[in-house]
C-alpha cells in the first residue's frame, strides 16, 4: 500500500501568504446535483411527470417557480437546484384540451351537421351546416367557438369542400391541401402514408384522377423537435407542450422568443411573438449578471461555442456553474464549503480518512531567507528551518 505520508499537497493560502501544507492529504469528493439540464431538458421531464401547459412564472437562487396543468387543476410549484419538487399549490382550473374528433363531436352534440374539423393555429377551423346554412368557425382546444361566419348556404347533392376533405380523411388521406376549389371539379394534394398524390374529385367527390407527387414526411417524434427547428433557425427551443393533435414550442429566432406551434409532421402551422431573447453574453457580462443574482468571488471560464464554466460562492457553499453563452445554468457541481477550514478541522478531516501522525508545515520568507516552519494541531510552532533563499 502506499505510504500516504510520501505525498504533499497544498491545502489553502493564508491572508499572510504562507503556504499551509500536509505530509498526509487527499482530493475531496465533489457530489454533482444535476436538475435535468437547460429548461428544455426540465419541462420535458415535467411532461413525463404528466404535467403540461408549463410556463417559468420565476426564478430564484436555489429554484424556479412553474405554472402548469395537472389534470383539471392550475398548479404552481418550485423545482430545486437539487431536482426536488416542491411548494405545490393550487391556483385556478384547467380544462380538458380537445382533439380533432372530441371537437367534431361537441359540435354534432351542438346541433351542426357535415361537421368537418382540422387543426390550424392554435386551435382547430371547422366547417360544418346549421339550419341550412354553412359555416366557418373557429375553435379554441378547450372547445370555445371564437368566430362564426356563413359562408353559404347547404346543398344536398352538391359536396362541399369540407364533406370531401372528410370523405378523403376516411379513405386514409391526411395533409389534404385543396390547389383548385372551383367547380365542375376539386382539386388536392394528400399524403397516405408516406407518399403524396395530386387527386382530381368531381362535384359529387368522386376521385377521377390520382397522379403521384412525391414524398410525405412521417409523423416526428417531439423530442426531435429541437433538432427540426434548429435546422430551421430556431435555437433555444424548449417543448412546453407535447401532446397532440399539435405541438408546442418556445424558442428564439434573433432577439425574438417565439410561441411556434407544429404539427404531428413537424410542419409549421402557426408562430406566435411573446418576448424577447437575450442576447449571447461575454465573459466580463455573464460576471456581472452572477454578481447581480448574489453570487460571490466569482471566477469564469470562457469555454467558446460551449458556453462557460463559473466557480462561485454563495451562502458559504462553492459550486461550480456549467452555462450556455446565454447565462442558462445548465449543471452545478457542489465544491463544498467557500471559506478555509482551520488546522484542527484539516487534522481531524484526515484522521477522519483513517491517517494519522499528521505534520503540518508552513512555508513563508522572512527578511529573504526562505523557511519552513513546522506546527501543531492549535497551530502553535514546534520549530522552524531555512530551506532555501525566496
Amino acid at each position: 500500500m502506499r505510504d500516504f505520508r510520501s505525498i504533499t499537497g497544498t491545502i489553502a493560502l493564508l491572508a499572510t501568504g504562507l503556504i499551509i501544507s500536509t505530509l498526509a492529504t487527499t482530493k475531496p469528493h465533489a457530489q454533482i446535483i444535476r436538475l435535468a439540464g437547460s429548461d428544455a431538458e426540465v419541462q420535458a421531464r415535467l411532461l413525463s411527470m404528466g404535467y403540461d401547459r408549463l410556463s417559468i412564472a420565476g426564478r430564484g437562487l436555489s429554484s424556479t417557480t412553474y405554472h402548469a396543468c395537472q389534470g383539471t387543476d392550475r398548479v404552481e410549484f418550485k423545482v430545486y437546484w437539487d431536482g426536488r419538487l416542491g411548494g405545490r399549490k393550487r391556483i385556478g382550473g384547467c380544462r380538458e384540451i380537445m382533439g380533432e374528433q372530441q371537437i367534431a363531436n361537441m359540435l354534432a352534440r351542438s346541433g351542426y351537421e357535415r361537421v368537418s374539423v382540422e387543426a390550424s393555429g392554435r386551435g382547430f377551423a371547422a366547417t360544418a351546416c346549421r339550419q341550412g346554412d354553412r359555416v366557418e368557425l373557429r375553435v379554441t382546444p378547450q372547445g370555445d367557438i371564437r368566430n362564426e361566419r356563413v359562408t353559404g348556404r347547404c346543398r344536398g347533392g352538391e359536396l362541399s369542400i369540407a364533406d370531401i376533405r372528410e370523405a378523403l380523411r376516411q379513405e386514409g388521406y391526411d395533409r389534404i391541401e385543396f390547389t383548385d376549389r372551383e367547380l365542375p371539379r376539386y382539386v388536392a394534394l394528400a399524403c397516405t402514408g408516406n407518399r403524396r398524390f395530386e387527386l382530381t374529385m368531381n362535384r359529387r367527390g368522386q376521385i377521377t384522377n390520382r397522379q403521384p407527387a412525391g414524398n410525405c414526411a412521417g409523423p416526428i417524434d417531439p423530442y426531435d423537435l429541437p433538432r427540426i427547428l434548429a435546422e430551421r433557425g430556431y435555437d433555444r427551443v424548449a417543448v412546453v407542450d407535447d401532446r397532440l393533435p399539435r405541438y408546442m414550442v418556445h424558442a428564439c429566432k434573433g432577439a425574438s422568443k417565439l410561441e411556434v406551434t407544429v404539427n404531428r409532421y413537424g410542419e409549421i402551422a402557426h408562430e406566435l411573438r411573446i418576448g424577447q431573447c437575450s442576447q449571447a453574453l461575454s465573459r466580463r457580462q455573464l460576471e456581472q449578471s452572477l454578481e447581480a443574482q448574489g453570487f460571490t468571488r466569482i471566477r469564469v471560464t470562457d469555454n467558446g461555442r460551449d458556453g462557460f464554466t463559473a466557480v462561485v460562492c454563495q451562502d458559504n457553499e462553492r459550486s461550480e456553474l456549467v452555462l450556455t453563452r446565454y447565462g442558462e445554468v445548465t449543471r452545478r457541481v457542489d465544491l463544498g464549503r467557500c471559506s478555509s477550514p482551520s488546522i484542527r478541522e484539516v487534522v481531524s478531516n484526515l484522521a477522519g480518512q483513517g491517517m494519522n501522525n499528521v505534520a503540518i508545515s508552513a512555508e513563508a520568507c522572512v527578511r529573504g531567507r526562505k523557511l519552513r516552519i513546522d506546527l501543531n494541531e492549535f497551530g502553535e510552532e514546534l520549530g522552524r528551518r531555512r530551506i532555501g533563499n525566496c
